[in-house]
């Protein structure tokens, strides 16, 4: 199993490097800027592009009464991930912004062998407004507000065809959000607040024939970090909690399979050019312990990314 492990590590590293792609902005208020949305341009930008990959390995599970359980050594589930996002002001205050992320799953299980298989994900458009522009008023931290839309576009884990699921790529069901972000920056230091909900639509299971329905899902995000070099290197630390209500399955609530979980993040970005930014950053969902978690994957993920900024 280590050697396993040791392989696929390799290979999401190579994988990464490779692709070289993690949305950041160079000033030091921006590097949270990913919690809800695809992001936010800074105020001189007028659009950005860029790529993500990422890399992830499941150790274990809280389960619907809060234990923790690892996964069995024989057992494999890890994915690797590619996201292209873009960026668009179509008004001083008003952003618009969309991503479309591939996915690929890995399995293996005794018996079954390894299993690879992957596609499209859930496509994601955002509009954000300004309600108050960073440095707008003195004292006055940027506030602004996010309305997101998910697009069904990826596989849901009984549409997949392999028998242990690699080929989820998603959830595969309309979604609207809401968020409101709040940030300060007193340079070189910066922390925001970024708080949001999201509402499911309902779907019909491909397996069972009937409407299922996710709960309520809810998500507050505390993010600070400091610019180490000015208007060029910046590092940052956050702390996600997360957590949806019960689903319904043909009008019967499941009371058990409410979601609630904690994750922690490290993360950095260089501005390398006047229009290019490279990040790279850690997280994990193991502090979930500490949230109380239910029906939470622990998962180790580590990503990294590259941002093309058109400023005026």
């Amino acid at each position: 199993m280590f050697a396993r492990l040791s392989k696929l590590l390799f290979l999401t590293v190579v994988t990464l490097l490779a692709v070289f792609p993690r949305p950041a902005h160079a000033a030091a208020c921006c590097l949270s800027a990913a919690v809800f949305g695809v992001g936010r341009l800074a105020v001189w930008e007028n659009a950005a592009v860029g790529l993500i990959a990422g890399g992830a390995i499941d150790a274990g599970r809280w389960g619907p009464n809060g234990r923790w359980r690892a996964f069995p050594a024989s057992y494999t589930q890890a994915e690797v991930r590619t996201d292209v996002w873009g960026i668009l002001r179509v008004h001083e205050r008003g952003q618009l912004s969309a991503r479309l992320p591939w996915v690929e799953g890995v399995r293996a299980a005794p018996g079954v062998g390894t299993v690879v298989a992957g596609g499209v994900g859930d496509a994601l458009v955002a509009g954000r407004w300004e309600l108050l522009m960073p440095g707008e008023r003195r004292f006055w931290p940027a506030i602004a507000v996010t309305a997101s839309l998910t697009i069904p576009t990826a596989t849901r884990v009984e549409q997949t065809k392999d028998v242990l699921g690699a080929g989820t790529t998603g959830r595969g069901a309309w979604a609207g959000g809401l968020a409101v972000a709040v940030e300060q920056a007193v340079l070189p230091h910066f922390v925001r607040l970024d708080a949001g909900v999201s509402l499911p639509a309902g779907f019909e299971r491909a397996d069972l024939r009937v409407q299922q329905s996710y709960g309520l899902g809810w998500q507050v995000a505390l993010s600070a970090g400091r610019e180490l070099v000015v208007d060029k290197v910046v590092v940052g630390l956050q702390l996600l909690a997360a957590g949806e209500r019960p689903y319904t399955l043909d009008g019967v609530t499941e009371p058990s399979s409410g979601v609630r979980g904690l994750n922690a993040g490290l993360s950095g970005s260089w501005r390398f050019a006047p229009d290019w930014t490279w990040t790279v950053s850690g997280s994990s969902d193991a502090p979930s312990t500490l949230l109380a978690a239910r029906n939470q994957t622990e998962r180790w993920l580590v990503n990294t990314g590259v941002r093309y900024a058109f400023s005026y």
